[in-house]
């Protein structure tokens, strides 16, 4: 009785020490996590109302953007995501086993596959097709500005990287960008070993990964084919409005999981980006100060 009491003892007293031992990172834990949702949180927010605000005028876009939309989608995107979409298919069915098995123990994995698909899918389809992406961006910004649309397209006519890439050279370039984004995306799949929570883990850290592949591809057209930013510089662009880009690119990247249907939406980001860069960015930032590196500006606020 004496022995067993003692142990008892010793096992409380091992839990109170856990417990107290992690009591203040956990304190820290939730201050800081209040302190980014105080800063980034309304930026966030307004991201997310313009993009749900874009995607409400999906229903009724202007004669100009569907003129620039639809010859994008049909012959740009819509045969690199079909080719996609169809080895995924043939995969699943000649490996069928595999499959089911892999969706049973590893169910994120077709969510990180199907975003994957829609976005790697513009991705590709941008590097074939420079020009006509490139217009995309600029009819949005025609849409609330045409005076600052006109500017923006004599910029990326002149000097841009407007060279098409051929099928090779696309893919390549797509898979070279981004080498990380497989690295993370491995790491992220490995979650989905835990039970429950795992899948959500996955499926959370990889819908912020494809947010940020997405931030990157709708705004390309600003800022390498219209003010030619090195690759640092579009780093730190990116960086200082991560937060609205994320809240406007997360429900595209949600909607992406839905075949067709969500492919079909996602290419309207890349028009209705344009209403958000020129509200938060560009007239909150006013003219863009030069530098030798870059024409970054310098502060969302």
């Amino acid at each position: 009785m004496t022995t067993k009491q003692s142990n008892n003892i010793n096992y409380g007293g091992l839990v109170k020490q856990a417990v107290d031992r992690v009591k203040p990172h956990l304190s820290s834990f939730m201050t800081d996590g209040l302190q980014m949702l105080h800063t980034h949180g309304p930026h966030f927010m307004r991201g997310l109302t313009t993009s749900v605000t874009g995607m409400m005028g999906i229903l009724s876009p202007s004669a100009t953007v569907n003129k620039k939309y639809w010859p994008f989608f049909k012959d740009a995107y819509l045969p690199v995501l079909g080719a996609l979409y169809g080895a995924f298919a043939v995969f699943a069915f000649f490996f069928f086993p595999i499959t089911v098995g892999i969706l049973i123990f590893a169910p994120a994995l077709l969510w990180q596959i199907l975003t994957t698909i829609s976005v790697y899918s513009l991705h590709i389809a941008t590097k074939r097709h420079p020009v006509e992406h490139g217009y995309l961006f600029i009819e949005g910004i025609r849409e609330v500005d045409p005076k600052l649309a006109q500017d923006f397209e004599r910029r990326m006519n002149t000097g841009g990287n407007l060279r098409p890439r051929d099928w090779i050279q696309a893919i390549q370039e797509s898979f070279d960008d981004k080498i990380y984004f497989w690295t993370y995306s491995f790491i992220f799949l490995l979650f989905s070993i835990l039970p429950i929570i795992g899948s959500f883990i996955t499926a959370a850290a990889h819908t912020y990964l494809v947010s940020e592949k997405l931030a990157w591809r709708i705004l390309d057209t600003y800022m390498t084919k219209i003010e030619k930013m090195s690759h640092a510089d579009q780093t730190r662009f990116i960086n200082k409005y991560w937060s609205l880009l994320f809240g406007y690119c997360f429900p595209y990247v949600v909607l992406s999981s839905i075949p067709v249907v969500g492919p079909f939406m996602l290419l309207y980001a890349e028009v209705f980006v344009a209403k958000l860069f020129y509200s938060e960015m560009y007239m909150k930032e006013g003219k863009f100060e030069k530098t030798e590196t870059s024409n970054i500006p310098t502060s969302i606020e």
